[in-house]
């Protein structure tokens, strides 16, 4: 039996836009959800997570658009995990060498689809007139008096619940440290030395990736926590792609 995990397929949805993306990883065809794909990564769904830490290759295919990249697997959900708790089994894929220009391609392919596959509902047009309406005024005190009445019967819309102190602490602690990357060199957003070697850049970008995975959060309630999350893990990539662009000169000047 193969070791390769059994990846969920689902059909599109018949009569309107495709909610899935075709892709193959590690060369077995799959389709993801829409709503699970971002510029950072992808949610996989799957019954046989394979182990965090492993590496996979990734092809997608949105509508006409083609992205190939690398994925590395920072955190799995088991089928009995996922039964306890009520979430989808599978792994959370972070895309590992995706070129910015891709990246934001990607998002850009993305966010039109999301938008596609949920259009905004049209709400009907009203008409203020009623049959044998005889004059402008008589209209528009019509409207004014319905208006008054559905007011004073329409239910009381429900309080916006506060937000979470706990959540809000950790929203201002993901703020600082983004506010104080943009200040810092590389190799100090990886904290590693600056000659530091190939292997231990990679090490340090992945724990990074590990704690700033945008799917690692999407649990979380605030708004802002996943974009602030989505724009470390995004300094974290670039830091780690210039450090390999130093690591890589520096190896073809030595004699």
């Amino acid at each position: 039996m193969s070791d390769k995990p059994v990846h969920s397929k689902r059909p599109a949805t018949l009569g309107g836009p495709r909610r899935t993306v075709h892709c193959e990883i590690d060369g077995l065809p799959a389709e993801l959800d829409r709503e699970e794909l971002s510029g950072a990564g992808v949610f996989v769904v799957t019954t046989q997570p394979p182990a965090v830490d492993t590496e996979v290759s990734i092809f997608l295919r949105i509508d006409e658009q083609r992205f190939e990249m690398m994925g590395h697997v920072v955190q799995t959900v088991s089928w009995e995990s996922a039964a306890k708790s009520g979430k989808k089994p599978g792994y959370a894929l972070l895309f590992t060498n995706l070129p910015d220009a891709e990246r934001k391609r990607l998002m850009g392919v993305t966010r039109v689809a999301r938008e596609a596959s949920n259009p905004p509902t049209a709400l009907p047009p009203r008409n203020l007139s009623q049959a044998g309406a005889s004059s402008p005024a008589k209209d528009l005190a019509t409207a004014a008096g319905t208006l008054t009445a559905s007011r004073a019967t329409a239910p009381a819309k429900p309080a916006v619940p506060a937000p979470d102190p706990a959540e809000v602490e950790m929203l201002e602690r993901l703020k600082s440290e983004l506010k104080q990357i943009d200040e810092k060199t590389a190799w100090a957003v990886l904290g590693v030395s600056q000659g530091a070697d190939a292997p231990t850049i990679k090490r340090a970008f992945f724990d990074a990736s590990k704690r700033y995975h945008p799917h690692l959060f999407a649990r979380y309630a605030h708004p802002e926590i996943k974009s602030v999350v989505t724009e470390l893990f995004i300094a974290h990539k670039r830091a780690f792609t210039t450090m390999t662009k130093l690591n890589k000169g520096t190896r073809a000047t030595r004699p």
